[in-house]
């Protein structure tokens, strides 16, 4: 099934940065870490590779109206050299739980594992093994200046937000009212047997890991498709803001925990964007 998405056009993002604070405010603090890049010799400035950073998540902070906090490291690692990450990846966000202070069937009854939960770590990593291939764009509103080989980092930081925000299997909702369950997760449990999220009618196909939408196997498509080619800008649809909101505000059928969520909840867990290189 090929996904017909509405885009947020480019003209509008500078006007999405100076939109007045809602009611409802989400805020993604970022913490950048060079680990084995140099955010400060990115791009022709200092600046540029925080900008492109920056500008995704005021996309994302002025199209989600929830009121949360999310604190996230941003770094740099080698996707080819360190075992946990893909090499045909060029971006991963990380979730990691820890600090809890219960563990295991005592967790699952009261504990909720979710995009803002003190307990909840995020990192956004960029590979540096493709680093020249990267480009932090230090005028996200304006794509002319995205070159055919490049890959845009402002569109793997859009993605990489979107798993961190919820586009994920991992999320989870305790039912704090009943000690044995029912309990759930708000995104997968919107997913049917035949992998298509469909509260309220959307009916979105999804990718098998159920955290991305299916691909279209062509450049333009969604920011959450599981790859992206080179020299494209992606931009968030209204159909993935609306896949967060109905996921994350209106819950679905609440179904019993599989056994295995205790084992996650001391476990790294991570999706990627892959790279797709097209050749011109």
């Amino acid at each position: 099934m090929q996904i017909t998405t509405q885009k947020i056009p480019a003209l509008l993002l500078a006007a999405l940065f100076s939109l007045p604070a809602p009611v409802h405010a989400l805020n993604i603090v970022p913490v950048y870490v060079d680990g084995l890049g140099n955010w400060d010799s990115i791009g022709t400035s200092s600046a540029d590779g925080r900008i492109a950073f920056n500008a995704a998540i005021a996309v994302w902070e002025a199209l989600i109206p929830i009121d949360m906090t999310i604190d996230v490291t941003v770094t740099f690692d080698d996707f080819t050299v360190n075992p946990d990450l893909n090499p045909d990846a060029i971006g991963v966000w990380q979730g990691s739980v820890s600090g809890l202070s219960c563990s295991g069937a005592e967790c699952l009854s009261r504990i909720d594992i979710m995009p803002d939960s003190d307990f909840v770590q995020h990192t956004i990593v960029f590979d540096t093994s493709d680093l020249g291939s990267l480009f932090f764009d230090a005028t996200p509103d304006d794509a002319s200046d995205l070159a055919f080989a490049d890959f845009d980092a402002f569109s793997i930081a859009l993605h990489e937000i979107g798993h961190m925000l919820g586009f994920t299997p991992f999320f989870y909702q305790a039912d704090v009212f009943q000690a044995e369950g029912p309990n759930f997760f708000p995104w997968a449990d919107l997913i049917d047997e035949f992998g298509v999220f469909d509260p309220f009618g959307l009916a979105v196909q999804m990718f098998g890991d159920l955290a991305h939408l299916a691909s279209t196997g062509a450049p333009g498509g969604a920011v959450m498709e599981p790859s992206i080619f080179n020299g494209e800008r992606r931009m968030v649809s209204d159909l993935e803001v609306q896949m967060l909101l109905r996921a994350y505000d209106f819950y679905g059928a609440v179904v019993p925990v599989p056994a295995a969520l205790p084992l996650m909840l001391s476990a790294l867990f991570g999706l990627a964007v892959l790279r797709r290189r097209r050749h011109g």
